[in-house]
């Protein structure tokens, strides 16, 4: 991944982090990108529809309500 920041490399790290969604909290793996140039860390729409879906999924199993 390029950093939209200097153009340089950007490299994927996670960390744990609890998210609220629909006044529920739910502990999952927070994906980001952090550019090798300046620390800054930064995402794209894939890895926040993937931060998305974790909580989506989690949500899902505690209501009973995942598609099948």
């Amino acid at each position: 991944m390029k950093s939209p920041f200097t153009g340089g490399n950007a490299r994927l790290e996670k960390r744990p982090m609890t998210m609220e969604y629909r006044q529920d909290f739910f502990d999952i793996s927070y994906h980001y990108y952090v550019c090798e140039d300046t620390g800054q860390q930064f995402t794209n729409d894939e890895i926040d529809t993937l931060n998305q879906n974790q909580v989506l999924k989690k949500y899902q199993a505690k209501h009973g309500t995942a598609n099948t």
